[in-house]
């Protein structure tokens, strides 16, 4: 996409994001994705149901994303062993606490997995990710179902509420 045919779009991006791409960039990558063989498992949280985030310390902010990753992955059915790769943004005490969190998680499984994690602008999956998420929370959120609906016909999307 950067290289060819979003090449002039996209020049002024260090990371492809989906609240600064054009529409047209977020249907292609959309696209792109549903012609693969991937499933997408997402955890809808209602913030204003369950969290108030005003009042969270960013340490409490970091164990409620930790709580909820934790969440999600305990909910996938997993059987063979996988690499996860997570957005790098917690501080790195919090990734080592982290890790093991999910290691002990995944461990209910039988095997351990790698875990690392990535910085975003280097990740072409976690990127993915963010237009992914993005698209669900549209949906939720706003109503707008547009996004996820253009790969929902070809792509098994499994999402858990709370």
């Amino acid at each position: 996409m950067r290289k060819w045919k979003f090449k002039k779009q996209l020049k002024d991006f260090s990371e492809i994001k989906a609240t600064k791409i054009s529409n047209e960039i977020k249907y292609y990558m959309l696209n792109f994705l549903s012609k693969n063989n991937i499933k997408i498992h997402g955890l809808v949280l209602d913030k204003r149901k369950n969290y108030n985030f005003k009042t969270f310390s960013s340490k409490r902010i970091n164990d409620t994303y930790m709580d909820l990753t934790s969440e999600l992955i305990s909910k996938i059915p997993i059987d063979e062993p996988i690499d996860f790769k997570l957005d790098r943004f917690l501080p790195i005490g919090f990734e080592n606490l982290f890790k093991s969190k999910l290691i002990n998680n995944i461990g209910k499984y039988g095997f351990i997995s790698k875990i690392s994690f990535v910085s975003s602008e280097s990740s072409k999956g976690i990127q993915f990710a963010d237009l992914i998420a993005w698209s669900i929370f549209q949906s939720f959120e706003n109503n707008d179902n547009k996004f996820i609906s253009s790969i929902k016909r070809k792509i098994p999307i499994k999402i858990y509420k709370k």
